[in-house]
């Protein structure tokens, strides 16, 4: 409330608000769930959306498109040239988000093909394949790579198994916070602060 005596300018400030914050869409997410907060987390900064406009579907397998989304959005959703050579992803009304996150993936070698024509769209992503994914995101934008992690326990990982969208929640919010990385403010690209 502002009371003026006399003749003053007032001016207005705006900030930039995330109508996501503080909210929770998801009917199939509550607070007694152990990837609570990494669902927040990932939904809230634009990283993972949900499913449908009321669920996110925690157990589901993550698939590769959704991974190719997901690391095109962390990037920044950059402007792409060209196109991919994959038989199972083409461009068309309402796909250009879909296809353009998947022609990056290609083009900065992030995400490759199975047999030199295909994507695989739909197949869910394993372990084994999201921890390359993650390597080799984190090379392409300048992060360290020199630590050789959990090489004795990768039994225990396993690493052929698939990975749900609660997971990949969980290691993207953990991703984010290990790395320092921020969003920068006129975009959505996540870099690590200088200084």
């Amino acid at each position: 409330e502002i009371r003026l005596n006399g003749n003053k300018t007032v001016y207005a400030g705006w900030t930039k608000h995330n109508p996501n914050t503080g909210a929770n869409p998801f009917t199939d997410v509550s607070t007694s769930d152990w990837f609570y907060e990494d669902v927040m987390f990932v939904y809230e900064n634009g990283l993972m959306a949900g499913t449908s406009a009321a669920t996110f579907e925690p157990y589901s397998n993550t698939t590769r498109t959704q991974i190719a989304v997901i690391f095109y959005r962390m990037a920044g959703s950059p402007a792409v040239e060209g196109k991919n050579h994959f038989t199972d992803v083409e461009y068309g009304p309402g796909t250009e988000g879909v296809y353009d996150a998947v022609t990056w993936a290609q083009q900065n070698g992030i995400m490759g093909d199975f047999d030199g024509k295909k994507f695989g769209p739909d197949d869910p992503v394993t372990r084994e394949q999201l921890t390359s994914i993650f390597y080799r995101y984190a090379q392409v934008r300048g992060h360290d790579t020199t630590q050789v992690g959990m090489a004795a326990g990768s039994d225990l990982l396993d690493l052929k198994g698939t990975v749900t969208r609660a997971e990949t929640a969980e290691m993207l919010h953990q991703f984010v916070e290990k790395q320092g990385l921020k969003p920068v403010a006129a975009s959505t690209e996540w870099v690590k602060p200088t200084s």
